[in-house]
């Protein structure tokens, strides 16, 4: 579902934050996620990186949930 959570995890440093996705892209074969200015460098990302993607399906579905009844949802 769009949107939705994921959590990225810099795979040289450690460092993970939980990513909301709001479209489909990236539309460059080599890559599996493009992040924000502010997300790359909170997980010390310059360039291109790898890094592991884990769909959260309880975290979205809550996300979701809250969106739709109008409720904040804090993602940190």
């Amino acid at each position: 579902p769009m949107p939705s959570l994921v959590r990225v995890t810099n795979l040289q440093n450690g460092k993970s934050a939980i990513i909301r996705v709001n479209d489909r892209g990236p539309f460059k074969d080599s890559r599996i996620i493009d992040l924000s200015k502010k997300s790359a460098e909170h997980l010390g990302v310059s360039g291109l990186s790898k890094v592991r993607v884990q769909f959260l399906q309880h975290e979205t579905e809550e996300y979701l949930t809250a969106i739709r009844s109008g409720q904040k949802f804090d993602m940190f």
